[in-house]
């Protein structure tokens, strides 16, 4: 019996041992690590932030680059004169105040998910940002950071909103946060070196008149608000340029990009205003998720501009209208993935369903096309004068 007991006695550490020896050296704790972490980037980086939006977010992933686990006693953004225009996740856990006790095992590694919104500062010039997010680790006394940088910039913010009779210049960003309208009888001019961002599905809607005024050297822009790298050639990000019914635009050297529809002139239904028009003089639209121009019975007339990467068409005049074209370029600028999702460069057509009134709206077609460049990967690029569209 003794005997027994003893031996059980023996077994308890064995079994403890055991169970120690079996914990894999990358989960053992250590409290004097010999190195310290290292980050897949020095210093993040963000261009271009407009103040009082909040910017997407950029991953950093830190290593520990020792065998064993380390305890990450504090996270945190050290802040810029008491205030903190960035913050940070880090394993599922918030800042910008201190985030305590993230372990990390030996060899791995984990992402810190940084974010920033800078305060306004009310003036016309961009103005730069700077913070570090620091990193204490058990054990070592030195601290380690990764820089936080940004060019801060001040906009006019618009958000469902009409303008009328002003003018937007170069001092500052345009930024359009919902759909903005200059109604009937008012005008919008927009100065040389202006530039408009539109957020997510914002649009311009012209009743009235609108008046760029861009030059060689310094266009007019419209794209949306997203302006990382990865979104230079992406289309969507903001809605376009509505010219109703009745509607007056005419664009100078002017950069129309990376929307849903470039510019839509004129309306499905009653033309009781007349159509709407659209003067496009050496100008640029890319990157449109369907449309580069689409007229509905509209009058357009463009010259000397340039149509790339629109999904449907770069240009269609449907239910009639009068177009005309002198000196233009449509195609792909096989700059970006793109792919399309119609068969023709463009589309001409004396007609267009009405789904509202079950009908099918027609009107006058007359097309003058003088000097045009054509190119694309389909064997015909031109759809003209046939009934295209049919209701559903």
């Amino acid at each position: 019996m003794k005997s027994k007991f003893l031996q059980s006695l023996i077994f308890i550490p064995l079994l403890i041992c055991s169970f120690l020896a079996c914990k894999p050296e990358n989960e053992v704790l250590t409290l004097s690590p010999i190195k310290g972490l290292s980050f897949s980037a020095d210093t993040v980086y963000f261009d271009t932030v407009f103040t009082d939006l909040k910017t997407v977010t950029i991953r950093v992933r830190v290593y520990n680059q020792n065998d064993k686990a380390v305890n990450i006693k504090s996270v945190y953004v050290n802040g810029v004169n008491g205030k903190f225009p960035y913050s940070f996740h880090i394993n599922g856990r918030f800042g910008p105040n201190r985030v305590n006790n993230v372990l990390l095992e030996g060899k791995d590694s984990a992402y810190v998910l940084v974010t920033a919104k800078i305060d306004s500062k009310d003036q016309d010039l961009p103005f730069i940002v700077k913070d570090s997010l620091v990193f204490e680790i058990e054990g070592k006394a030195e601290k380690q950071d990764v820089k936080l940088l940004a060019y801060g910039q001040d906009a006019l913010y618009l958000r469902n909103t009409t303008v009328c009779n002003m003018t937007w210049n170069s001092n500052r960003p345009i930024i359009l946060l919902d759909t903005v309208s200059i109604p009937v009888g008012c005008t919008l001019t927009i100065d040389e070196g202006t530039k408009i961002y539109g957020y997510n599905s914002a649009f311009l809607i012209v009743r009235g008149g609108l008046v760029a005024n861009g030059t060689k050297d310094k266009q007019v822009v419209f794209q949306g608000t997203r302006l990382e790298n990865y979104y230079s050639d992406v289309p969507g990000p903001w809605g376009g340029i509505l010219v109703m019914d009745g509607g007056n635009c005419q664009m100078n050297n002017t950069i129309v990009k990376n929307g849903y529809r470039g510019i839509q002139v004129g309306e499905v239904g009653d033309k009781s205003r007349g159509p709407g028009f659209l003067f496009l003089g050496n100008s640029y639209i890319q990157n449109m998720v369907d449309y580069g121009i689409l007229g509905i019975n509209g009058d357009v007339i463009c010259a000397n501009s340039q149509f790339a990467d629109c999904g449907e068409a770069a240009f269609a005049g449907l239910s009639g209208g009068r177009y005309e074209l002198f000196h233009n370029t449509f195609g792909l600028s096989g700059n970006n993935p793109f792919q399309r999702d119609g068969k023709y460069q463009l589309i001409f057509s004396d007609n267009i369903p009405d789904s509202r009134a079950n009908v099918i709206r027609t009107g006058k077609l007359t097309v003058t096309a003088i000097n045009n460049i054509i190119s694309g990967t389909e064997e015909d690029e031109i759809a003209f004068g046939e009934r295209l569209l049919t209701s559903e």
